[in-house]
């Protein structure tokens, strides 16, 4: 079965990680600072490049922010999809029927077109 709304749940659950997720990257890029700084007393500089380095990883404020903006454009779609399979807690709705996919597709819509003059 295809989830439609696990790209929502993923950045949704990297926020609840933020913290964890950051000082991992924090302590990866520490810890490539003193192997390279190690290296270099004893290597020239081409022998430590890395191309897969952690640094290139790292989460940016603007990157979260990026993140945020994505959730919130996609949350409607979670609920919607929620609402239509009779799985929301807020409302039931019968599954999938004309009549409660025209009302989700205008909504849905309009939202986007917001989305698209905030963003």
């Amino acid at each position: 079965m295809t989830h439609w709304h696990g790209d929502e749940d993923a950045i949704e659950h990297a926020f609840i990680v933020k913290a964890p997720l950051d000082e991992l990257f924090f302590t990866a890029i520490r810890e490539d600072q003193r192997i390279k700084k190690s290296k270099s007393q004893h290597t020239s500089a081409d022998e430590i490049l890395d191309p897969g380095l952690i640094v290139t990883d790292e989460f940016s404020e603007d990157d979260w922010e990026d993140l945020n903006v994505i959730h919130d454009i996609l949350s409607p779609f979670t609920v919607w999809l929620l609402q239509l399979q009779g799985l929301s807690s807020q409302i039931k709705c019968s599954k999938g029927l004309v009549a409660d996919v025209i009302p989700a597709m205008d909504e849905l819509l309009s939202h986007l077109e917001q989305a698209r003059i905030n963003y």
